[in-house]
């Protein structure tokens, strides 16, 4: 506000002295009328980057053409800060409310207003847009002016121009383009690049339909009257547009020709249908054809045919048949006993003749699926005379026909790998058929157990009263709260009551029995029962004596089967 009131007595020049006469004729005499140039005010600037050299030119402009109207420093300032807002108008009120000497100066200020608000002289994100710049659906003036915007700010050199103008146009141009060297300069390209593009859009909008070499006596007179909207016609087509299907239904046309009077069966020129060619095409027995045209009862009979005629008859040749006038009336559709006779599917599946038992299947090695190139490899030095050696890409496969053919039925390692030894050989062979084997699902499923059968599951047995019988078991691998890791659980399975004892990790088998001792034992007395997993802690020889000692019972869980301690699994 201080500059704005500041502005009009800024642009009052001093009052001159009194002229002399001599100097007032003068000048009158050569005085001439001021002309000023009319110039738009610049747009109020708020601050932004992008717009600060803008701003800065249009206000110099103004400076330049109205010389008169701020003829010292400080009105030029005052000029440029009339025309702000925003943040930028709030930054110039405090230099001015403090008579900074940059207001004092007209070159001083802009170069302090450029480094406030404008963009650094150089600038990286300038040279990559200008590499991501591409024509795209943009016409190719419209890149070109896009490019020379980029490229004035980037600094670069007229040949990381060139390559890169090239870059961003589309194949096409850049097709027309490439016939010409670098050195033709970057506006001479942009100009031919722009010529070439305007010649390829006129080419693709001239029309197709004129012959090049005809002449204005072969065209047609042009006709003043309006000529009709043209029909969506597609006769022969394979298929109808939906536009022309729904313009014939509703004009009552034929679907195949478009002519009226007859339905898409009844078409005259319609090709006939050879899906019931297969039953008549060579029959023995003759055929009847109805027909309501009488004169078709003669095609067969006349001695005179035009070619279309004979083209026919030449056809009707391949069939026996005779043909039989009906009137239109009485030509209805054929009923149940005239047409053919259709079986209905059974959903059984057919069943052999001959049973599965008296087939003898042949038992081959294949060995022929081999190809031939693995006899041609390079054999080691270890590999005995008569052996071939397998490449290790062809060993599974030979394994698990050794293993699995119907002369072998599945045998064990030293059988199998005995098999392959009489031909084959190749390193660490055993280790090999004896991985195999072992992996084997058909023998894994097939093999009777060596083992003692398992015992039964048998329920425990029901408490009488509490911690009498209880559960023992380790949760660890906990995150840690104050140095503990681990926690052991003890429940009595009779009042379900548990007892949790952090620990610093897992014990051992002598620690455990003293956390028992000390914090179960000594308050509920000695159980009669224990019922623990298979832990180290729990199998040891320590505990069992310390456990006997007591007279108490060692019940383990069964293996693989957690459910024996369910309680304090749950409890966990």
């Amino acid at each position: 506000r201080q500059a704005l009131a500041a502005l009009p007595a800024l642009a009052v020049p001093p009052a001159p002295a009194p002229p002399s006469p001599a100097a007032t004729s003068a000048s009158t005499a050569s005085s001439a009328p001021l002309c000023v140039s009319p110039m738009a005010q610049p747009a109020p600037y708020s601050g932004s980057a992008v717009d600060c050299n803008g701003f800065i030119l249009q206000c110099s402009l103004v400076l330049e053409m109205q010389p008169h109207l701020y003829p010292t420093e400080r009105s030029k300032v005052a000029f440029i800060i009339s025309q702000l807002c925003g943040q930028a108008l709030l930054w110039a009120e405090s230099l001015w409310s403090q008579n900074s000497p940059v207001t004092q100066s007209y070159d001083g200020f802009v170069d302090h207003f450029k480094e406030v608000f404008g963009k650094p002289s150089w600038d990286s994100s300038v040279g990559e847009e200008l590499c991501r710049l591409q024509q795209g659906k943009l016409t190719v003036p419209e890149y070109a002016l896009q490019f020379r915007t980029l490229a004035a700010k980037s600094g670069w050199n007229e040949q990381a121009l060139l390559a890169a103008y090239c870059q961003g146009l589309n194949p096409q141009v850049r097709l027309h383009l490439a016939a010409y060297e670098d050195t033709i300069g970057l506006e001479w390209l942009i100009q031919l690049s722009i010529c070439v593009a305007a010649r390829m859009q006129s080419c693709v909008t001239e029309p197709q339909d004129q012959s090049p070499h005809s002449t204005w006596r072969d065209r047609p007179t042009p006709v003043s009257s309006p000529e009709p909207a043209p029909e969506p016609m597609h006769l022969g087509a394979s298929h109808l547009t939906p536009a022309e299907r729904q313009r014939r239904l509703t004009r009552n046309l034929c679907l195949y020709c478009g002519a009226p009077g007859h339905a898409l069966p009844e078409c005259p020129i319609r090709p006939p249908r050879p899906m019931w060619r297969h039953w008549l095409e060579g029959a023995k027995h003759p055929f009847t054809v109805l027909t309501d045209h009488k004169n078709l009862e003669y095609l067969r009979a006349a001695k005179r045919l035009n070619p279309r005629q004979a083209l026919w008859a030449l056809f009707f040749t391949r069939f026996n048949f005779t043909i039989s006038y009906r009137p239109g009336s009485k030509n209805t559709k054929a009923d149940a006993l005239s047409q053919m006779f259709a079986p209905e599917e059974s959903s059984e599946t057919p069943k052999p003749i001959l049973p599965e038992n008296i087939f003898v299947s042949p038992i081959t090695w294949s060995e022929e699926t081999l190809p031939p190139t693995s006899t041609s490899t390079y054999t080691p030095p270890g590999c005995p005379p008569g052996s071939q050696y397998i490449p290790r890409a062809r060993r599974t496969t030979l394994i698990h026909s050794a293993h699995t053919s119907l002369g072998t039925g599945h045998p064990g390692i030293h059988e199998t790998l005995s098999l392959l030894k009489k031909r084959f050989w190749w390193p660490n062979m055993t280790v090999d058929v004896r991985r195999y084997v072992q992996g084997c699902e058909g023998c894994a499923m097939s093999k009777d157990p060596r083992h003692l059968p398992a015992g039964k599951l048998l329920p425990l047995p029901v408490p009488s009263r509490p911690w009498s019988h209880l559960g023992v078991d380790f949760v660890t691998d906990l995150p840690t709260s104050r140095e503990h890791t681990c926690i052991l659980v003890v429940v009595d399975r009779f009042s379900k009551s548990c007892r949790l004892l952090p620990l610093r990790g897992p014990p051992t088998a002598l620690e455990t029995a003293e956390l028992l001792l000390n914090h179960v034992f000594r308050y509920f007395g000695i159980p009669e029962d224990i019922v623990s997993d298979r832990g180290p802690q729990f199998i040891s020889r320590v505990w069992r004596a310390f456990l006997t000692c007591l007279g108490v019972a060692v019940s383990l869980s069964s293996g693989y089967h957690p459910q024996t301690n369910g309680q304090t699994e749950r409890k966990i």
